[in-house]
């Protein structure tokens, strides 16, 4: 099963460094062409400074607020700081550094996945640069570390008692694992990473315990129509292939996830043994717990 989960990670991450440099707005077929040696580095290093500007016009979202997604595009850009700084030009590692070091890049939404991502993107951020100061904050990157690391610490912690307020989401459940794989991949306190390697495994039977077979069924938080009348337009089939196979590949690639085919993580052995033994016919009890993001921590 492993090896297979290894193989299937591979194909993702080769149909990503195959995507449309149009479409990588957030730049993962350009990390995963950097990691294969692949493409011109130089044009590579151009799309990332165009991205990494992303408070001046033109906005890489267009008429979107800047606002919105920036933490989308800083989990990204960590990952290339950690994976592929040795191969980013000055002018793209500076103007990265800049994105975080000169504006306050949480999103202005204040749901789940939102804040899961900021937090997570800034404690790693801090965490490779401490002595750094970061005047958008009046903290340096000691401080920031011990912050958001107590934060982390509390919202996984409550997570794992309540339950997640996007419960079974089909979008945003594949922007929390992200969030969450790239914490386990890069975060050194062992109790941090830790916390995201049980809140993965925590999630992945959860997932089992609500499929039959590829089909993640009953009620999903946060749903769009797309994903609502066909469960293969979703970031969660893409999550399912890799780590559980499945047919239908070339629907799971084309939302390939670049977190998922990179990260070091691997489901834990009781994950698959609780998907070898779930009987044919099966009832599922289960609550969450519906809370106000914004103001509950």
């Amino acid at each position: 099963m492993r090896e297979l989960v290894e193989e299937r990670k591979r194909k993702m991450l080769a149909f990503l460094a195959d995507g449309s440099a149009e479409e990588d707005i957030l730049g993962a077929a350009a990390l995963a062409q950097l990691l294969l040696g692949i493409g011109n580095e130089e044009v590579i290093n151009a799309r990332l400074c165009r991205t990494a500007d992303w408070y001046h016009d033109p906005c890489p979202y267009k008429a979107r607020d800047p606002r919105g997604e920036s933490d989308f595009a800083a989990l990204k850009f960590i990952r290339f700081l950690y994976m592929a700084e040795d191969k980013l030009s000055a002018e793209a590692r500076d103007t990265i550094l800049d994105f975080f070091m000169k504006h306050d890049f949480e999103s202005k939404y204040k749901s789940e996945n939102h804040m899961l991502l900021f937090h997570v993107s800034r404690y790693l951020l801090a965490q490779k640069y401490p002595d750094a100061a970061y005047p958008v904050y009046g903290k340096n990157g000691e401080s920031l570390m011990e912050e958001d690391g107590a934060f982390l610490t509390d919202y996984l912690q409550f997570r794992a008692k309540q339950g997640w307020a996007e419960f079974d989401s089909l979008g945003y459940y594949s922007e929390d694992m992200r969030a969450l794989l790239t914490l386990y991949d890069f975060a050194k306190e062992e109790k941090i990473r830790n916390l995201a390697e049980m809140s993965l495994n925590l999630m992945l039977l959860d997932m089992i315990d609500d499929s039959m077979g590829p089909l993640y069924c009953g009620a999903h938080g946060r749903i769009y129509g797309s994903a609502a009348l066909d469960y293969k337009n979703s970031g969660m089939f893409a999550v399912y292939w890799v780590y559980f196979g499945g047919e239908k590949e070339g629907d799971a690639l084309k939302h390939s996830l670049l977190e998922v085919c990179l990260s070091r993580f691997a489901p834990a052995d009781f994950v698959y043994d609780v998907l070898a033994e779930k009987p044919e016919t099966y009832e599922n009890f289960e609550s969450h717990h519906l809370h106000c993001i914004s103001t509950e921590i």
